[in-house]
């Protein structure tokens, strides 16, 4: 494995001496492993920090920096939880980092969920936003640090969600589960020399792409999400038609009165249109995602938000009804309509172009 950009190990190990990292605080943290038939799970409970209310989230996403946060690791004012200044350098809390072509701040979180729990922030001051630059900035850190993960929070106000008003992300030395389970089932990519292919055993619906090349990866994904909405989507926008397993079936294999089309499903095809709108900034995903919501998920709904249907077969007659053994759908597909509004418009990675997603009155 390549050296790091730093020794993690000595900046890890310094941080918890001088006990930015809250030991005796992380160690009341519950965790605990569970064999099932995916492989060893791991559950935590976290006592060390409580969660956020998703309320509280979003109000932190507009506050001004006229009311400074006091830093628990440091007891240092700053402007708000992720601001890193040269006086962290000073200190040793923090190191710089550079990713994105830009340069960040990285320390190691007071509150860990797991081991090595470190923080990249932008050195800027500035709002969550992910898009194309993000997923470079991703890979760039794990590049910098191959020992490390790295992953990002919705830019979106979510229960247990991450601070908004300043740009991050989160790693660690901790491999989860759904890093190590197997695939199942190889797939044909050789359009993409670099990329291996694979569906993972693993409880929702996984694919793991792997490449050495950025660019084949990305290309890669989205010739995955091009044949789920050509060739296994239908036009309602609603996918997993397969009735065995919930599931996609071939090519082509798309029946109408049978078709199992969960409502949550089209949760999950509305979220993959985001992450690929993200991506590649190509707006086939933005078409796809008003599709699902115009044509699929607000079809799941009677007019008056009364009564839904878990299963939306296109040639069906079958009434909607006010409750379900598994409700997954009530409060998924709500979810869903409510986050649509932050969908409608995006800056573009240069920071330059408002894009306009969905034709919506606003103001």
């Amino acid at each position: 494995m390549a050296e790091s950009y730093f020794d993690t190990d000595e900046f890890y190990n310094a941080s918890r001496e001088a006990n930015y990292v809250k030991v005796a605080d992380i160690a009341r943290n519950i965790a605990w492993t569970t064999d099932t038939q995916w492989g060893e799970l791991q559950i935590t409970i976290n006592l060390s920090k409580p969660e956020k209310d998703p309320r509280a989230i979003a109000a932190a996403a507009k506050k001004k920096a006229d009311d400074p946060y006091i830093d628990p690791a440091t007891g240092r004012t700053r402007p708000c939880p992720l601001c890193v200044c040269d006086a962290d350098l000073e200190c040793g809390y923090a190191r710089k980092i550079p990713i994105g072509g830009e340069t960040w701040g990285m320390w190691y979180s007071p509150y860990a969920y797991y081991n090595e729990h470190c923080i990249a922030m932008s050195w800027e001051h500035r709002p969550m936003h992910i898009d194309r630059a993000a997923f470079e900035c991703l890979l760039d850190f794990v590049d910098l640090f191959p020992s490390y993960f790295i992953g990002s929070n919705a830019d979106i106000p979510i229960v247990g969600g991450s601070i908004l008003s300043h740009d991050h992300f989160q790693g660690g030395r901790h491999t989860f589960p759904m890093e190590v389970a197997p695939v199942v089932e190889t797939f044909d990519m050789s359009v993409f020399p670099s990329v291996e292919a694979g569906i993972v055993k693993w409880p929702l619906s996984v694919v793991r792409l792997r490449s050495v090349d950025r660019a084949e990866l990305a290309a890669a994904a989205r010739r995955v999400f091009d044949n789920a909405v050509d060739r296994k989507g239908y036009i309602t926008g609603g996918v997993g038609g397969q009735w065995a397993g919930e599931a996609f079936g071939p090519d082509w294999s798309l029946p109408n009165a049978r078709a199992y089309l969960e409502g949550c499903a089209g949760c999950g095809m509305y979220d993959w249109c985001t992450e690929m709108a993200m991506l590649d900034g190509l707006a086939r995903s933005e078409d796809v995602r008003e599709r699902v919501v115009y044509n699929n998920l607000l079809g799941t709904f009677s007019e008056d938000f009364s009564c839904y249907a878990y299963q939306n077969p296109p040639a069906c007659a079958n009434p909607r009804y006010p409750w379900h053994t598994l409700p997954c759908c009530v409060g998924n597909v709500p979810r869903v309509l409510e986050d649509f509004k932050n969908r409608m418009y995006a800056i573009s990675s240069d920071g330059r172009t408002l894009l306009v997603n969905h034709y919506i009155a606003s103001t």
